[in-house]
């Protein structure tokens, strides 16, 4: 299932977006404890919210493996990634994705096309590596 089958988005991936959209990618480790089916009926609860909010071009998700998901939001500029970040609706989503998952790492880039999930998986991860050499040095 993908947000795009259950809100109002329906562009494609490598579409092009207004040049300047701030692309974000949120991976999503489900917790052992946690069914799958909890992740799902949380994504439906949430989605009329970030569907409305203000900036969002698109937003999607997929499961990527065993209990994992990801999750690519396109938003007009930083400005309204931001003012979103700030919201309640956020600060719960993320109360939420404590209980519900082990990590959540993420990585953004300003781009013109609605990145494939190849290239979502590809950019979180060296986003990743990025993090954990930072991390040594």
């Amino acid at each position: 299932m993908n947000i795009s089958e259950a809100g109002p988005t329906e562009r494609r991936p490598t579409e092009e977006i207004p040049s300047g959209s701030l692309i974000s990618v949120t991976g999503i480790h489900l917790k052992e404890t946690i069914k799958p089916s909890e992740m799902i009926a949380y994504v439906r609860k949430i989605l009329p919210e970030l569907d409305q909010a203000e900036g969002r071009l698109y937003s999607d998700y997929r499961s990527v493996g065993d209990r994992n998901y990801l999750t690519i939001t396109i938003w007009r500029d930083r400005d309204s990634l931001m003012r979103f970040k700030h919201s309640p609706e956020h600060a719960a989503a993320m109360a939420e994705a404590e209980r519900l998952a082990d990590s959540t790492p993420y990585t953004y880039w300003i781009g013109d096309k609605i990145p494939t999930w190849e290239e979502a998986t590809e950019r979180l991860a060296e986003a990743e590596r990025e993090k954990q050499r930072d991390a040594s040095a």
